[in-house]
């Protein structure tokens, strides 16, 4: 899956130049779900909103498939991968 951001980082005594772009590597832990069909992080493909045959389900699973289930996705930067 391709996951599309856009963030700053202050490399420290690299070799990365101001405005210069680079690819980084990102691994998740723990994620609620991964859905295909919406792509969120936050539910899987069974209880997606988007998904036809969820569309009739109770108001209760359609907040919780809309809601997820409040994850926080933690990013860490490999200390590796960084040049210096």
């Amino acid at each position: 899956m391709e996951l599309c951001l856009e963030t700053t980082v202050d490399f420290k005594g690299g070799e990365f130049y101001e405005g210069e772009e680079a690819l980084i590597s990102l691994r998740y832990e723990k994620l609620f779900g991964n859905c295909k069909i919406c792509y969120s992080l936050c539910h899987k493909d069974e209880i997606c909103p988007f998904y036809k045959k969820n569309s009739k389900k109770s108001p209760e699973r359609k907040h919780e498939a809309r809601e997820g289930n409040g994850m926080v996705a933690r990013m860490r930067i490999d200390p590796g991968a960084i040049r210096e």
